[in-house]
């Protein structure tokens, strides 16, 4: 039987476990949500996700600030907004992975600016990304 004071000791005792592992869960969320920017989704087309997959090697969202120097805007906001690709950083290697599933391995060794004109490049080879970099082209003609 516990006196009053123990009793007491073990309640703080295990509202101090609940607070540590609430912290280390948020800790934990907030450095796995700062490895990727989520893309705008893509919601005209029947496939089960509605946005790409770009993977890098990249071990840093704050290259993606970049501005891209033909179009003027972030290389996130291309990728993200106008490509409807999330990006996951610091990754095994360089990888699209389309709406479909298909995946189109990437150079390895490639700057962010690079990895995106890469990314626009093979998206604008494909069926329903064609129409979205000519939109991105048509939209910030210079």
């Amino acid at each position: 039987m516990l006196n009053g004071y123990t009793y007491k000791l073990q309640i703080t005792k295990l509202s101090l476990v609940r607070t540590a592992v609430v912290i280390m869960l948020l800790l934990v969320s907030k450095m796995n949500a700062q490895k990727q920017i989520e893309a705008s989704p893509r919601e005209d087309l029947s496939f089960s996700t509605h946005k790409r997959l770009l993977y890098t090697t990249i071990n840093s969202l704050d290259v993606f600030e970049t501005k891209h120097p033909k179009w003027s805007h972030p290389l996130k906001e291309i990728l993200s907004e106008y490509l409807h690709t999330s990006i996951v950083i610091d990754q095994k290697e360089n990888l699209l992975v389309s709406f479909d599933g298909s995946r189109f391995p990437l150079k390895s060794k490639a700057s962010a600016l690079d990895l995106t004109n890469e990314v626009i490049y093979k998206i604008g080879a494909m069926y329903f990304g064609k129409r979205e970099v000519d939109k991105l082209k048509k939209n910030n003609a210079y």
